[in-house]
C-alpha cells in the first residue's frame, strides 16, 4: 500500500483496492448474496480503475493487454461470460478469446487459477 509522503495515510485509491480485494476474497468463500457481492466487486473495480489505478494494473500484468486484464479483473469479481460480455460491450465469443489469450500468457488452465494468478500479481505490486 503506497502512502502519501504528507501526510503518511494510504491513498484513496490503495484503501478502495484494498476494499475490493477483501469483496473478492468474500466471494470466493460464500456462495451467500453472491449476487450483491459480485455487483459491488464491479463497482469498486470501475472506481479503482477511474481513480488512476492504471498504473498498478500495467505493472500487475505487462504481458496483458488492457482488454484481457480487465476481463481477467472480471473473472476475479465471478463474473460469467455473458456478465463479462454485457458489462465490456463485447461478444461472448470476444470474451473467450481473451481470456484463452490470457490462460496462455499466465499458463493457467482454468478461471479459478487465472483469478488467483491476477491477485498474486496484484499483490505483489501494491
Amino acid at each position: 500500500m503506497s502512502v502519501s509522503p504528507a501526510d503518511g495515510e494510504p491513498d484513496e485509491t490503495e484503501l478502495l483496492a484494498d476494499v475490493l480485494a477483501t469483496i473478492e476474497l468474500a466471494l470466493a468463500h460464500s456462495a451467500a448474496s453472491q449476487e450483491l457481492v459480485k455487483d459491488a466487486c464491479a463497482a469498486l473495480r470501475r472506481l479503482v480503475d477511474a481513480r488512476g489505478n492504471a498504473h498498478a494494473a500495467e505493472a500487475a500484468g505487462p504481458d496483458l493487454t488492457r482488454r484481457q486484464r480487465q476481463v481477467l479483473r472480471l473473472v476475479q469479481c465471478g463474473s460469467s461470460n455473458r456478465d463479462i460480455a454485457s458489462e465490456l460491450s463485447i461478444s461472448e465469443r470476444t470474451v473467450k478469446q481473451h481470456l484463452h489469450m490470457a490462460f496462455t500468457k499466465l499458463g493457467v488452465q482454468n478461471r479459478a487459477q487465472a483469478a488467483a494468478a491476477g491477485n498474486s500479481m496484484e499483490g505483489r505490486n501494491r
